[in-house]
C-alpha cells in the first residue's frame, strides 16, 4: 500500500468506492446511531424511518448496505429546506424534542391535572410510572432522568397518533 505523500495521484478503484460510499452514506450513518425514540422527531419522514427499522433488522450485509443507500437516496429526495432541518437535528438530536412531546413535558410539570388527561386518551400507558416521573420533573435532581424517560413514555404516544 502506497503512502498519501507518495501517491502518482492515479488512486484506484477501492479509494474511488470509499470516497464514493463515504460521501453518499452521510446521512444513514448518522441516523442509524440514534434511538427509536430520537427518530421520532418530525423532521425525520416516515419512509425513512421504515427503511431505518429495515436496515436495522438486516442480518447479511448486503441487505442491511442496500437498505443504508435507499436511506441515504430517500434523504437526497428530500426538499432542500427540510434537508436542512434533518441536518441541525443530526448535529443535536438531544436537544430538539418532538412538538408534542415537548406541549406533554411543559403540561406535566406546570399542570398537576395533566397526567390525569394524559391516561384518559392513552389508557395503556404504565399509571404509577407516569405519576413517578411526573412528580420528578419538579425535583431539580431528578428532573433530567425524569424527563428522559418521560420522553420515552410519550414517543410511543407520539408514534401512534402519527399512523
Amino acid at each position: 500500500m502506497q503512502d498519501e505523500d507518495h501517491d502518482d495521484g492515479l488512486g484506484g478503484r477501492s479509494r474511488d468506492r470509499r470516497e464514493f460510499t463515504e460521501n453518499n452514506q452521510r446521512w444513514a450513518a448518522r441516523l442509524l446511531e440514534l434511538s427509536e425514540v430520537d427518530l421520532v422527531h418530525p423532521s425525520v419522514p416516515e419512509v425513512v424511518r421504515e427503511e431505518l427499522v429495515v436496515a436495522r433488522n438486516a442480518t447479511s450485509y448486503r441487505a442491511r448496505n442496500r437498505s443504508v443507500r435507499r436511506v441515504d437516496m430517500l434523504v437526497s429526495l428530500m426538499a432542500d429546506e427540510e434537508i436542512e432541518v434533518l441536518e441541525a437535528f443530526l448535529d443535536a438530536p438531544r436537544a430538539s424534542v418532538h412538538p408534542q412531546i415537548a406541549a406533554w413535558l411543559k403540561r406535566l410539570r406546570d399542570d398537576g391535572s395533566a397526567v390525569t388527561e394524559l391516561l384518559e386518551q392513552h389508557p395503556d400507558l404504565e399509571v404509577q410510572r407516569l405519576r413517578q416521573l411526573a412528580r420528578n420533573l419538579g425535583k431539580p435532581a431528578l428532573r433530567e432522568k425524569a424527563r428522559a424517560g418521560l420522553i420515552e413514555m410519550l414517543a410511543v404516544v407520539v408514534l401512534r397518533s402519527d399512523t
